[in-house]
């Protein structure tokens, strides 16, 4: 793949050194390169400071400073989700490997060593960026793909209840001419139509919080969850004759974003009915299963669509790798449904395959339960 271009120009840069020089050497070989968005910090609470009020595209932390190190400094943005994704480069001249060791673990993305040469400083930031920039391109297409693929899903299923809206009301049209309809069937035929109506509304709710960049945590009954989402998809399961079989402890409660986890599900649902389609088998199956503890609820989504080949389980999280035969998939299911198991659920997704199943383990970290 080819890098993307970074307009160093248009970058906005944070130094946090709690030295003056340091800062002012940094500041003028980042002119030289045509970056002038430079903000500078003296220590880390100066730093958090600036992250607050300036858009910054990425850090350049000194790891010796007193109070709060850059090693913390670091571990500090990175438990913050809005600061998750800018690049970090650690700037030192103490270049042991415990000190290498301690960085990465706290965050960091890179490493520049003191005395600072000006073309790696800017390698080494450009390359950050391009990283930076890439994944936002890869999570903004995979919304897109995932939009596509929620809208399609709800045409289809607003097809079956506007045909039989139709229906009853070209019935109730017809009979009136034809003087063979009673009051009694005229209430019962209305009543049907807006049932069919509420549930038109009904998917309208359940879909459209899949489309905003935010969403908060609610109460949510799993059990009642994972009906919403079986719903979604009962006509093709139906069509397939596929059994589900859903085992849920009585009482399974977590305060959880709701829209994220249905959004996980409907991906592993999908997947598992296509991979049933293009492997036919006798008694083909899902089955739904949740553990739960205090600390964590996980769902595990089983298929017996005769599994996931070894050659391409190391690569079904990577974006646009598809497993299907017809190569007509984006590629980017499993790689979404990841990032919104990590970063929307505090937890994670895992898929193992083997003995012709493949099974889904979706964690979700409790934030309480309810």
């Amino acid at each position: 793949m080819s890098h993307t271009k970074i307009a160093l120009e248009e970058q906005h840069i944070l130094a946090v050194d709690d030295n003056k020089q340091n800062l002012l050497l940094i500041t003028l070989l980042l002119n030289e390169y045509g970056v002038h968005h430079i903000y500078e910090a003296h220590s880390a609470k100066e730093a958090y400071t600036i992250l607050e009020s300036h858009p910054i595209d990425a850090i350049l932390m000194d790891v010796m400073m007193p109070e709060i190190d850059g090693i913390e400094a670091t571990r500090a943005i990175r438990a913050v989700p809005h600061y998750d994704q800018i690049p970090i480069i650690m700037v030192t001249a103490n270049n042991d490997n415990d000190t290498f060791k301690k960085s990465f673990e706290a965050g960091a993305d890179d490493f520049l060593s003191k005395p600072i040469n000006d073309v790696k400083l800017i390698a080494r930031l450009t390359s950050q960026l391009q990283r930076r920039q890439l994944q936002q391109t890869l999570v903004q297409q995979s919304r897109y793909s995932a939009m596509d693929e929620m809208v399609s899903m709800l045409a289809h299923q607003w097809r079956q209840p506007l045909s039989l809206i139709n229906t009853l009301s070209n019935t109730i049209r017809t009979r009136i001419q034809l003087e063979s309809i009673t009051q009694d069937e005229i209430d019962k035929s209305l009543e049907n139509i807006e049932d069919h109506i509420g549930s038109l509304s009904t998917m309208i709710d359940n879909f459209k919080d899949h489309f905003t960049a935010t969403e908060s945590s609610e109460c949510t009954d799993i059990q009642e969850l994972i009906q919403q989402v079986l719903s979604l998809r009962k006509e093709v399961i139906a069509k397939l004759h596929i059994k589900v079989i859903v085992d849920i402890p009585q009482i399974a409660y977590v305060v959880l974003k709701r829209q994220a986890l249905i959004q996980v599900l409907v991906n592993l649902l999908n997947n598992a009915i296509e991979s049933l389609m293009q492997n036919p088998v006798n008694e083909p199956s899902i089955t739904i299963k949740v553990e739960q503890n205090p600390s964590v609820t996980t769902l595990i989504l089983t298929d017996n669509g005769q599994g996931i080949s070894e050659a391409d389980m190391p690569h079904i999280y990577e974006p646009y790798f598809s497993t299907k035969r017809e190569k007509n998939g984006k590629g980017l299911g499993l790689y979404f449904s990841k990032q919104l198991a990590n970063e929307q659920l505090q937890g994670n997704l895992e898929i193992f395959s083997s003995q012709g199943k493949t099974s889904c383990y979706v964690t979700i970290k409790n934030e309480k339960l309810c």
